[in-house]
């Protein structure tokens, strides 16, 4: 036993190193966690609580050299994103999916090779857990690569048996072995999490100092590090922007005299909001989106004209909403069929309309018109499509 422990230990502290010699970001990162074999009776293969990294001897022992290196990299971006204090009140495999897929799409893109074991999608690879999450498939298939440890034992489905990778004849004796770690209190994961992004920011110093820091890390760390913005706080500078004015020598009334000076006057800005009804959008979600969209519509007071479409526009409208009159969602508001998002914009073009902003509220599963128009759009995308053209701003 006692050289079993030697051999995977010894593995692991020549990944660690090889790490840092060929991705410097991931060393640093898995240096921040001291390796501590486990019990395989919990973990039948990696895990970690932002604290150790937990290691099943006979499942390290049984890899290659370069997916030892992937599962310790593997943990510390687990801990690097705080995917630990992030899930909230999140479906609890689903959420350990998503996260993996995004740690997994991190890796792959940084030119990691992938575990027979890793799941990845490259239609994942530049999300976040948050956006994969609310994309991911109900039918979508897989496993972790580890053992997630932001809940509690009793909640934990496992899908393979502790043993499952271990030699005949290699057997352990969990007496001497890590007991799996009671779940993180809220505090203890709010310190952790401020812990790990002062800790990424000290492996990207060092990273970039050796100059082995690929574009796409970059990027990543960037977004990271800067404070994260909600999709409201992304929306209002766009409606604030509306709020536009110019001085006017109009006289206003012939009880101020004969003397005119010069005043501020605001010309009404006209929005056009479109909502995709194709039934991908939960009720909770639109009504946050409309109640988000009211609350900018009264500081800045603007005119709103809405429409509904899920492959066709709603006969019913559009519906018209002037400044001081806030926007409801219709009652009869048909859809549930697929997404086409071209005949609100050949609306607008037969309309011969140019209004001063539009914000598409949408799954985007469906055709958007070829050209952008002379007006700037908005996409409020649940999921995880990309648009062609306009600006994208994530619903998380």
């Amino acid at each position: 036993m006692k050289d079993l422990r030697e051999t995977a230990i010894s593995r692991l502290t020549a990944a660690r190193t090889r790490l840092i010699m060929e991705f410097p970001f991931l060393g640093v990162l898995a240096l921040r966690l001291p390796l501590q074999p486990a019990d395989p009776g919990w973990c039948p293969t990696v895990a970690t609580d932002a604290r150790f990294l937990y290691f099943n001897i006979a499942w390290i022992i049984s890899l290659k050299e370069y997916e030892v290196r992937f599962a310790i990299a593997h943990e510390a971006m687990h801990c690097a994103l705080a995917h630990f204090v992030r899930r909230g009140a999140r479906d609890r495999k689903r959420w350990n999916l998503a996260c993996d897929l995004a740690v997994n799409g991190i890796l792959m893109e940084s030119g990691m090779a992938q575990p027979v074991e890793a799941i990845y999608d490259r239609r994942f690879a530049k999300l976040s857990a948050e956006e994969i999450y609310n994309a991911l498939p109900d039918h979508f298939t897989g496993r972790t690569l580890d053992t997630h440890l932001d809940t509690a034992p009793e909640e934990d489905e496992p899908e393979r048996s502790a043993n499952d990778d271990a030699e005949p004849g290699q057997d352990e004796t969990p007496s001497d072995l890590a007991p799996r770690p009671p779940p993180l209190k809220h505090a203890e994961m709010e310190a952790l999490a401020r812990q790990w992004k002062q800790r990424m920011a000290t492996a990207a110093q060092h990273a970039l100092r050796t100059s082995h820091l690929s574009e796409h890390m970059k990027r990543l760390i960037n977004r990271l590090l800067k404070p994260r913005l909600p999709w409201r706080a992304i929306l209002s500078p766009y409606f604030l922007s509306l709020a536009r004015g110019d001085y006017s020598y109009e006289r206003p009334s012939r009880r101020e005299g004969d003397v005119i000076f010069p005043r501020l006057a605001s010309r009404g800005s006209v929005v056009h909001v479109a909502i995709d009804s194709s039934g991908s959008i939960r009720k909770k979600e639109l009504s946050e989106f409309i109640s988000e969209i009211n609350s900018l519509k009264s500081i800045v007071g603007v005119d709103i004209t809405l429409h509904v479409c899920d492959m066709k526009l709603s006969a019913d409208g559009p519906w018209h909403f002037p400044a001081w009159q806030a926007m409801e969602i219709p009652e009869q508001m048909p859809g549930g069929g697929g997404t086409d998002l071209r005949p609100i914009f050949d609306w607008l073009q037969k309309h011969n309309t140019h209004p001063d902003l539009m914000i598409y509220f949408t799954d985007a599963e469906g055709p958007f018109p070829r050209y952008p128009p002379d007006f700037p759009v908005i996409w409020v995308i649940k999921g995880a499509r990309n648009v062609p053209w306009g600006r994208r701003i994530g619903l998380n």
